[in-house]
């Protein structure tokens, strides 16, 4: 009876991970402009909407402000920015999410299809440069690049937000990214360059609200009211902003260090 159990248990997370890894892949083709039609009722829109959240909340005033939304994608964040009075530029290597930008974004938004190892704008140019879940993204040996890249273009006052899974996340989970993030290792990419002003978690990790949330809602039945109140009500009070080492996200405010 309990190799029966043991075995539907197995199956059963290993379908949701096939899930995650199916979800993944499409995200990354950019078939559809997956950003703009989150449902916060759902897992996967509260954690993208509480990210959002948390980021507009803690770049703070930005009328007037020159923002560059390096890692764009489909231009949400970029959009939000704009609306707040800012002037972005949004910079995205994917022309198919560049399209999509362009499209549902405010006219005022500047996009252009670009790596962000090099891009096309001058020394000390923008106030507030976010890079979100960008990092992952990048190899190893070209992370230095971006970083001495966004450094040179970020004002001497200025600064970098950035966002990137924990690794509380296992990679297995996440095909398409080449590692994940600890503080310690944040710590030993950007501190050549950058000071960390602020760190802080964003999603729980915690084992019970990772079980809590696949009793609302898994691959095989989904409760649609319970969903609602714990997503929009639960989560965004109590689990979207966590410590940093108990989270699936990290999310960073670095300080450009002053030139020697």
């Amino acid at each position: 009876m309990n190799v029966i159990v043991e075995e539907n248990c197995r199956v059963f997370f290993l379908k949701i991970m096939n899930s995650y890894k199916e979800q993944e892949r499409k995200q990354n083709s950019w078939d559809l402009p997956y950003s703009w039609f989150h449902d916060p009722n759902t897992r996967r829109g509260r954690s993208y909407l509480g990210r959002l959240k948390l980021l507009l909340e803690i770049a703070g005033d930005l009328a007037c402000k020159q923002v560059l939304d390096a890692g764009c994608g489909d231009g949400k964040l970029s959009a939000e920015c704009a609306l707040r009075g800012a002037n972005v530029t949004g910079v995205d290597i994917n022309p198919r999410a560049i399209a999509f930008a362009k499209i549902l974004s405010p006219s005022s938004v500047t996009y252009q299809q670009s790596s962000i190892n090099k891009l096309d704008f001058p020394n000390d140019f923008f106030d507030i440069t976010f890079c979100i879940e960008t990092f992952e993204h990048i190899p190893p040996s070209h992370e230095m690049e971006v970083v001495k890249e966004l450094y040179r273009i970020i004002k001497q006052d200025g600064c970098l937000i950035i966002s990137v899974p924990s690794s509380s996340v296992p990679l297995r989970l996440r095909p398409h990214h080449y590692r994940h993030f600890n503080i310690s290792l944040l710590k030993v990419i950007f501190s050549e360059f950058f000071t960390i002003d602020k760190i802080c978690g964003q999603e729980s990790s915690a084992l019970f609200v990772k079980i809590f949330s696949q009793l609302c809602e898994n691959k095989y039945w989904k409760i649609y009211p319970l969903m609602r109140f714990v997503n929009q009500y639960v989560f965004m009070k109590y689990w979207n902003l966590v410590p940093a080492n108990k989270s699936f996200h990290i999310i960073a405010i670095l300080r450009k260090k002053h030139e020697k």
